[in-house]
């Protein structure tokens, strides 16, 4: 059985703490988010619960878009994840600076956490990223909820206009529970392995035993070679 449907984007910010760094830079970029994106890695652990795996940035035109991809490091799930993306220029200057909380919904759990900053114009050109990370633990997020799907990788094709592409997920739920609020975030990569932009998506309701298709339009700097969808219970 089948069934398809996206509903709208965004979420909520919090606070900050507890760092890691991801410097980025651009060999060429456009408005249209096309160009090669170089990366230096950082070791991210920090045993607070939780951890940076890998963190990077898209930008297509006044859009920028935060990414991380957090590991849970806990044994459980229900704790808060906050991260906040401070975008740089080529002097590193701070530009714009957005704040995303999600949390775990299950132990060894990879979390992917997005979030949108709209840039003063279009010439503003984002050169690198500050990832920080803060875990918080209050119990305030059930453990173990139904509807661990995980790590799906998409179908990608081009989209109606240069620079844009569109991407398939098929979630399949395997519990005998809907899952009502199943929130999707979008990583994509390029051919060098660097992550290049994503996406949040916050599909309709997926029957107990149903596969649902969702589409996403990532915002993206570069061509995507491969694009995953880490799924994550409501908030």
């Amino acid at each position: 059985m089948r069934a398809t449907g996206v509903r709208s984007r965004f979420a909520q910010c919090v606070v900050l703490v507890a760092t890691a760094v991801l410097a980025a830079s651009f060999a060429a970029c456009s408005s249209s988010g096309s160009g090669d994106l170089r990366v230096d890695p950082v070791d991210t652990g920090d045993g607070t619960g939780g951890k940076l795996v890998e963190t990077g940035f898209g930008q297509r035109g006044q859009y920028a878009l935060g990414v991380a991809i957090v590991k849970n490091t806990s044994g459980r799930g229900g704790a808060t994840v906050t991260v906040t993306f401070d975008f740089t220029d080529d002097d590193g200057a701070v530009v714009e600076s957005v704040t995303q909380a999600e949390h775990f919904s299950w132990a060894d759990q990879e979390l992917a956490v997005t979030a949108f900053a709209v840039l003063a114009s279009e010439d503003v050109h984002v050169a690198s990223l500050e990832a920080t990370l803060l875990i918080e633990d209050n119990g305030d997020f059930a453990d173990n909820p139904p509807g661990n799907i995980g790590v799906v990788t998409g179908t990608i094709k081009p989209g109606d206009a240069e620079g844009y592409w569109e991407v398939r997920f098929m979630l399949r739920n395997r519990d005998a529970q809907v899952v009502d609020d199943a929130r999707v975030g979008v990583v994509c990569w390029d051919g060098s392995g660097t992550i290049i932009g994503g996406d949040s998506v916050y599909p309709e309701p997926i029957a107990a035993s149903t596969v649902l298709e969702v589409a996403s339009d990532p915002t993206l700097s570069a061509k995507p070679r491969r694009c995953k969808a880490y799924v994550g219970s409501g908030m």
